[in-house]
């Protein structure tokens, strides 16, 4: 039986063999799989220009053996923004925490915890956070 709680990864078996007594993530390598804490990997701050108070997150990547999607995770304090973009591709957006608005071809929509978004090719867009806590969420983008 395997089960997560909190994030932490518990097994619980009637006997282990040695391989499976090895780490997780050792095993987990070894077979493509990538499973962590998202609070272990690097955070960075997002600087191009017309950026304010943004940070990334690259969860997921062609690097860990991702042929399809990358995963990334956004942070953006209150009163911070993305710049207004468009890109050759589509992302997908799940948000976690926080309240703010996604500003697509001119017109603000609603985001807030359990809110998802489908961001087409080619559609000008930003995220902004007009609330007062930290907005974090979850996008999808494909491998290029």
């Amino acid at each position: 039986m395997i089960y997560f709680e909190h994030a932490d990864i518990i097994f619980t078996a009637i006997e282990f063999s040695t391989e499976l007594s090895r780490s997780f993530e050792e095993r987990s390598l070894q077979v493509g799989l990538k499973v962590m804490d998202s609070r272990n990997v690097v955070q960075e701050d997002v600087t191009t220009p017309d950026t304010e108070k943004t940070k990334i997150q690259w969860l997921i990547t062609q690097d860990d053996g991702a042929k399809n999607f990358m995963m990334r995770l956004f942070e953006i304090e209150p009163g911070g923004h993305s710049p207004l973009h468009r890109h050759d591709w589509e992302h997908e957006i799940y948000v976690l925490e926080g309240e703010g608005k996604l500003l697509f071809e001119g017109e603000k929509h609603q985001m807030k915890p359990g809110y998802f978004a489908f961001v087409p090719e080619g559609g000008e867009h930003s995220f902004i956070n007009d609330g007062t806590e930290k907005l974090r969420f979850l996008c999808l983008i494909p491998v290029k």
